[in-house]
């Protein structure tokens, strides 16, 4: 392939919508939101079993935050900001000093 893989992760755990967030959204499949949770090594996670990133975009004047899409169990979409620092520290840890280190 063209391009070199130079960094892989273990598992993000990206949230579930709130009920106030499923509310006011109106989608009919709400519902099905919560019920799916993560599930490995019959350890159980507060994340959907099924989500899956489908953008990321630098946060416009915050060089620091970055914004993720993502679909949550094939139902929903949802927009989540994160600290660039700690998408680094998942995508390469140990190459990233702590805050003040």
């Amino acid at each position: 392939p063209p391009h070199r893989i130079v960094a892989g992760s273990g598992y993000f755990c990206l949230g579930f919508p709130s009920s106030h967030e499923e509310n006011k959204s109106g989608n009919p499949y709400g519902a099905l939101l919560q019920k799916n949770r993560m599930t490995m090594n019959d350890a159980k996670f507060n994340c959907p079993q099924i989500h899956f990133v489908s953008g990321i975009a630098e946060k416009v004047g915050d060089e620091g935050r970055a914004l993720i899409a993502y679909g949550v169990n094939d139902c929903a979409s949802r927009i989540v900001e994160v600290s660039k620092r700690d998408i680094a520290r998942l995508l390469l840890p140990g190459n990233v000093r702590p805050r003040g280190g």
